[in-house]
């Protein structure tokens, strides 16, 4: 197994450069863009995107367009405003390193940039792989509105963790999947990913928590 993931995570890694290029010809923001993407991670979103496809090569902007999303999330996410990090996948976070104008431009241009990749697949219904993702996307942003900002969180209940859970790390997990489904033709997997992403995203994102108090900058990558 890890093996098969090691081998998904470097077909991505090897193709981000090329998306990068395809996606962001001003070099101030392709700059900025690419110090984020290109600091590595474990790219776990893309590698389900080709995990789903049947590991086809024609998914692989697709797989990027998820790495996007995600590398945009961070990058907002450690802003002042926000987390207020100095420390993203072992380098200075976006906005220590360029400033925090152009911190939050090119994380606003990544977003963007990934339903450009997504624009591409002709051969299928784009409109479903765009309400995919941006469905995703919005739930994605509540679940930090109710994590991040004090006066809008939820009653401390389990239910309201699973809340946070499903919206924060859980829909693009699965939108991850469903992605990766729709442009490999592998309809029979739709059948099950929808479970299956959110109890993933709740696992991931509770040893995420864990790994918080427990865990080292120096083997995390990022603030304790």
């Amino acid at each position: 197994m890890k093996e098969y993931y090691e081998n998904l995570r470097q077909r991505v890694e090897g193709y981000l450069p090329t998306a990068l290029r395809e996606i962001f010809t001003d070099p101030d923001v392709g700059e900025s863009a690419r110090y984020s993407v290109m600091a590595g991670g474990k790219r776990l979103r893309p590698v389900l995107v080709l995990h789903a496809a049947k590991v086809k090569s024609e998914a692989l902007p697709a797989a990027a367009a998820l790495e996007f999303i995600h590398t945009s999330s961070l990058i907002h996410d450690d802003l002042p405003a926000m987390d207020d990090d100095d420390l993203r996948r072992g380098k200075p976070t976006l906005h220590r390193a360029k400033g925090e104008a152009m911190a939050i431009l090119a994380g606003d241009a990544l977003a963007v940039g990934a339903f450009r990749l997504l624009a591409r697949y002709q051969p299928h219904s784009v409109g479903a792989l765009v309400s995919q993702l941006s469905s995703a996307y919005v739930r994605m942003v509540a679940g930090q509105v109710w994590d991040s900002i004090p006066e809008r969180s939820l009653p401390a209940t389990e239910d309201s963790l699973f809340k946070i859970y499903d919206h924060k790390t859980g829909a693009l997990l699965t939108a991850s999947l469903v992605i990766g489904a729709m442009v490999g033709d592998n309809e029979e997997m739709l059948e099950w990913v929808h479970d299956f992403g959110r109890v993933f995203g709740r696992l991931f994102q509770a040893t995420d928590d864990l790994l918080d108090v427990q865990g080292s900058e120096e083997e995390l990558g990022k603030t304790t």
